[in-house]
């Protein structure tokens, strides 16, 4: 699919700086360019970065920030500690061992909500062509700790996906059919088939989100134990909960020791908007009306608790007429295509424990 490497094409901001370098994707490079459109989506964190700068803990984030090499003004550089959890999470330490009672400048060094899920969701870059679109999942830390930098692409014509992945020494594409059961449903139905929550009240509405207007789709859960596909508990509701309620902790926390209260609730808002359709490429409402019935172009996510905790994920950026090189549509040289059964099945066998013990005999234990 081509000789000549090249790195995975990242045109968002990056800040993963103080997290170990995993192995990158590297696409061919065929010296041919397409015009594409590149749509970023991102947490909205830019008002809670303003509000902490002001904070006596927010100027103490920046001193010790810049005592380790750090540039640029306060907001830049607490922008910039928001996509560095280590660094943040050194420097709320810091904070936590302070002598000071203050509660409200300990409350004020508690990550926002927005913060929390932008360490989950990360930055994703969408690409859309004629023939392809591409899903860069740029700024996540949390996949880049656990060594996976995974970019999608989609052949529209081929009807097909595949996940293309470096996860834990393993290097492949996942194959799967561009998925048709969401030809049936809208977004707020799929939402639900995938939470299992039944009991939620939809309402749909117009309005304005921005510079746009937009059709709302509005969701009210109740947050309660659901099933994973295998009828096993399912805890996700309960961790988005936590984690608007500013809970990290909460990701990890052990699913026999979770308690639900009555008064948890998600409110969930999806705005989509047409206001674009006549600049941006067909294929982007191909692929929103097979997504959601309606065509339109998501341009906010916003998830709120019953305490008025808020994150908002939001369109953030569009580029047009972005020449791209074919190569960053194909399959890289060294990365079998494979399904997901398989993947799994190759993932067992390289880390089950008499492939780990004649691992550690070959090398002696280093």
């Amino acid at each position: 699919m081509g000789d000549n490497p090249q790195e995975t094409f990242s045109p968002s901001v990056g800040g993963n700086e103080g997290i170990p370098a995993q192995p990158a994707i590297v696409f061919p490079v065929t010296g041919k360019s397409i015009s594409a459109a590149l749509l970023e989506y991102g947490m909205d964190v830019e008002n809670d970065v303003k509000k902490f700068a002001k904070t006596p803990d927010g100027k103490k984030a920046v001193q010790i920030a810049r005592s380790k090499g750090m540039t640029g003004t306060d907001e830049e550089i607490l922008l910039n500690l928001y996509k560095n959890p280590l660094m943040m999470q050194e420097i709320y330490g810091n904070n936590e061992e302070s002598d000071s009672d203050d509660d409200a400048s300990a409350q004020s060094a508690t990550p926002s909500p927005a913060l929390l899920m932008s360490i989950y969701l990360g930055s994703p870059v969408y690409t859309f062509t004629s023939d392809y679109i591409r899903a860069d999942m740029t700024g996540n830390p949390m996949a880049n700790m656990f060594g996976a930098s995974p970019v999608t692409i989609i052949d529209l014509k081929g009807k097909v996906s595949y996940s293309v992945i470096n996860l834990m020494g393993l290097s492949a594409a996942i194959k799967s059919p561009v998925n048709h059961s969401t030809n049936e449903i809208g977004f707020t139905d799929y939402f639900l088939k995938i939470t299992n929550a039944n009991d939620a009240s939809v309402t749909k509405k117009t309005g304005k989100f921005g510079e746009y207007q937009c059709a709302i789709h509005s969701i009210e859960v109740p947050v309660k134990e659901g099933k994973d596909a295998d009828g096993k508990p399912d805890h996700s509701l309960y961790k988005m909960h936590a984690l608007l309620s500013g809970d990290p902790q909460a990701m990890l926390t052990d699913d026999k020791s979770i308690k639900y209260s009555p008064a948890y609730k998600l409110f969930i808002e999806a705005c989509f908007t047409n206001d674009l359709d006549a600049k941006l490429p067909a294929q982007i409402d191909w692929n929103m009306e097979r997504a959601q019935k309606n065509p339109g172009l998501m341009v906010a996510y916003i998830l709120r608790d019953e305490n008025g905790n808020e994150a908002i994920y939001k369109l953030k950026n569009v580029t047009l007429n972005q020449p791209v090189d074919e190569g960053q549509f194909q399959i890289p040289q060294g990365y079998d295509i494979v399904t997901q059964e398989e993947f799994d099945q190759k993932l067992k066998s390289k880390y089950n424990f008499k492939n780990i013990m004649k691992q550690q005999l070959r090398t002696g234990g280093q």
